[in-house]
């Protein structure tokens, strides 16, 4: 992949970037980051394919590279955590591992638990509407991976440092969250319930690897649905919005002044597809999409 610094940002800025993008190990045998594991497929097929050509700016790295500083630090303050590790098991002929520079296991004594934490950089907008799936996903498979290794986990829990928190939303909004730090407790799955679901991305990868076309889900594409906004005339913002029409229209001939309103239809959006995936200008799904 080609990196580039477009906003010419300080060279060292620009190194630290590029000395942060692997992600797993590489070698003969068939090896799976838990990261790639729980990622689709196809856009893991795709930048083995198309990897000389992808271009990436330095400026969209900047999160990443704050989040690695953050684990260093918190690495050399938690003397019982399994930092700076890389633990991999084999299931099913192939290889999976994780880096643990990302999480710690903590001996809770208030608890009685072995609780495996990790810490991200979050908008609050995640603790407001809930984790993302693959956050739980993530969690669980670590976990699973520790328990492989010998490490003995009870709990699981994201920790989360909330990169846009505002001091003055969290005194006038009692929902918004009140602390810049969210720890966020997860469901702990049954070890055997991780391992089938390895078991089942590792059938999915290998279906791609060996030419199949595996296309994302809507949960991979992080899909928004249509919707539909019931408009004040001459407002900017809805009033209310709904996912159907005929609910829309209900509500606002119900609620609304007569002749004093409209609906908008806002289209649904394939948010990782139309802004974060590194390659939907090679993705026949993507392009099949746009073609109509």
């Amino acid at each position: 992949m080609l990196m580039t610094n477009r906003l010419n940002l300080p060279q060292p800025i620009v190194d630290a970037v590029k000395a942060h993008r692997y992600d797993g190990p590489t070698g003969q045998d068939e090896r799976y980051s838990v990261t790639t594991l729980i990622g689709p497929p196809q856009i893991a097929q795709l930048v083995r394919q198309h990897e000389n050509e992808l271009v990436e700016d330095v400026s969209e790295r900047i999160w990443a590279l704050m989040g690695s500083a953050m684990h260093e630090i918190l690495a050399k303050a938690n003397t019982n955590a399994i930092v700076e590790q890389r633990l991999e098991t084999r299931v099913d002929g192939a290889v999976v591992s994780g880096a643990f520079d990302r999480m710690a296991l903590i001996e809770d004594s208030r608890r009685k638990a072995f609780v495996l934490q990790d810490y991200k950089f979050a908008s609050v907008w995640e603790v407001i509407y809930g984790t993302k799936p693959e956050r739980i996903q993530q969690l669980n498979l670590y976990a699973w991976l520790a328990t492989c290794n010998g490490y003995k986990v009870d709990a699981i829990e994201n920790v989360m440092l909330l990169r846009d928190w505002k001091m003055r939303e969290a005194k006038n909004n009692h929902e918004y969250p009140q602390q810049q730090v969210a720890v966020i407790p997860q469901p702990l799955a049954p070890l055997e319930d991780t391992e089938e679901f390895v078991v089942e991305r590792i059938a999915l990868h290998r279906r791609a690897r060996a030419g199949e076309t595996v296309e994302c889900t809507d949960e991979d594409r992080w899909m928004k649905p249509e919707q539909f906004a019931v408009m004040k005339t001459g407002n900017k913002r809805a009033t209310k919005v709904f996912n159907a029409h005929n609910e829309a229209f209900d509500w606002a001939t119900t609620n609304m002044p007569a002749g004093k309103w409209e609906i908008e239809t806002r289209r649904g959006e394939a948010v990782r597809c139309e802004s974060y995936c590194p390659v939907a200008d090679f993705c026949p799904q993507r392009q099949k999409e746009i073609r109509g």
